[in-house]
């Protein structure tokens, strides 16, 4: 009787529900090490997850009465159904399907938010994360090998530098904005050293993108909270920030190009055509840049001033959210979107803590601001950290939450 009690205390509810939110908690620190360490973090997850599911008898159609769950649940469904509509079931139909991971992982934690404190492992997770990053940059300047034995040479735009300044742009606009509106959190110092870490990570990542947006929603932020802020000097570290801006705006001479919005612009004008063609469904989220290709070689390119001509014969994806979802997955996904931006919106507002109401507002604002002109929202990297933002915000649905709140 002994040695079954042990097993059973082994594997109690309590102890999965720990592992089960360590495991979600660590999925941003994942991210920066690759696509596999993510997919494991969300696999292992989930698992843990639908393992407790089971011992205490809870529904999957139950957890879907939170509103945010429910829109983004939507949403997901939608991509899947808009591949199915356009291209019918092909081989390529199960990595749509394996999007419901994503779902499935907003759903465990969701779970967990009633009765373990999951913001706080997700905070930690966020500080974790600055300081790895920031250790591995002394380490890749000084040796040429990172703390994982790569190589800095091996560094590509697309892999460890974008993972790095997606991450740290997030990172660095959460830290600021709970910095001004928080006396207690805006005379620490380690806090004030992690947010101007993060920024300075950004940078080292070289897309404007990532470096503008943080300023943009700290903009806004100084605009929504202007009444709330209790730090007066946040005003000074704003300052900071931007001389860092306009100090490497000049430093990488490449800013000042033109070239990439002149692309974006024959982009999306292909984007466009496409969306003609079906905007009820799109092209489905598999089969753009095949569609792209297609269109393209029939579309004249962009010319400027000086009578540069730019075409591109392939892309991944639209470069403006707007375009991206309605080209991929047509109009009825892009409501779906709307839906869950909306839903979300309602839940940020009713945030009583003004700290972490002004963090995550500046967080999610700085994500739409990236996706606005920059990066392929249907990536399973983007759609990671998406699921992590929306996330966040799932937590405070005490409204529509099946459960109590855990505080």
């Amino acid at each position: 009787m002994a040695s079954v009690h042990s097993t059973y205390n082994k594997f109690s509810p309590e102890k999965i529900d720990k592992l089960c939110a360590l495991s979600g908690a660590s999925m941003p620190i994942a991210f920066l090490f690759g696509s596999l360490p993510m997919e494991i973090s969300l696999a292992l997850t989930i698992i843990l997850g639908s393992f407790n599911f089971h011992i205490n008898k809870i529904k999957f159609v139950t957890l879907l009465q939170n509103s945010i769950v429910l829109a983004f649940s939507i949403w997901i469904g939608s991509i899947i159904l808009s591949s199915i509509i356009v291209n019918g079931v092909t081989n390529d139909l199960w990595h749509d399907i394996l999007l419901l991971r994503f779902p499935f992982y907003l759903i465990t934690i969701t779970y967990l938010s009633s009765h373990t404190k999951i913001i706080k492992y997700f905070i930690i997770s966020i500080f974790f994360s600055i300081l790895w990053c920031s250790f591995n940059f002394i380490v890749v300047q000084s040796t040429g090998f990172d703390l994982c034995g790569k190589l800095m040479a091996q560094y590509g735009k697309l892999g460890t530098n974008f993972r790095v300044g997606l991450l740290m742009s997030l990172a660095s606009s959460f830290l600021i904005a709970t910095l001004a509106t928080s006396i207690t959190l805006s005379k620490n110092k380690l806090i004030q050293l992690a947010a101007l870490a993060a920024y300075a990570l950004t940078l080292t990542s070289q897309w404007r993108t990532f470096i503008i947006a943080p300023i943009m929603s700290f903009v806004g932020c100084l605009y929504l909270f202007s009444q709330e802020i209790k730090n007066k000097s946040i005003y000074f570290l704003f300052i900071i920030l931007s001389s860092v801006f306009i100090g490497s705006w000049f430093a990488y001479a490449k800013m000042f190009s033109l070239e990439s919005i002149y692309y974006r612009i024959f982009i999306w004008k292909v984007s466009l055509i496409l969306i003609c063609k079906n905007i009820l469904w799109g092209t489905g989220a598999q089969f753009f840049s095949e569609n792209f290709q297609t269109i393209a070689n029939s579309t004249s390119p962009f010319i400027d001033a000086n009578q540069n001509t730019y075409w591109l014969f392939s892309a991944s994806h639209s470069h403006n959210i707007i375009l991206n979802i309605l080209a991929h997955s047509g109009l009825f996904s892009l409501i779906s979107f709307l839906f869950l931006l909306y839903t979300s919106w309602k839940v940020i507002r009713k945030i009583e803590d003004i700290t972490l109401k002004s963090g995550i507002s500046c967080l999610a604002t700085t994500f739409l601001f990236i996706e606005l002109i920059d990066v392929n929202l249907y990536s399973s990297e983007t759609l990671a950290i998406l699921t992590f933002v929306i996330t966040l915000i799932s937590r405070f649905n005490t409204e529509n939450s099946p459960f109590e709140i855990y505080e």
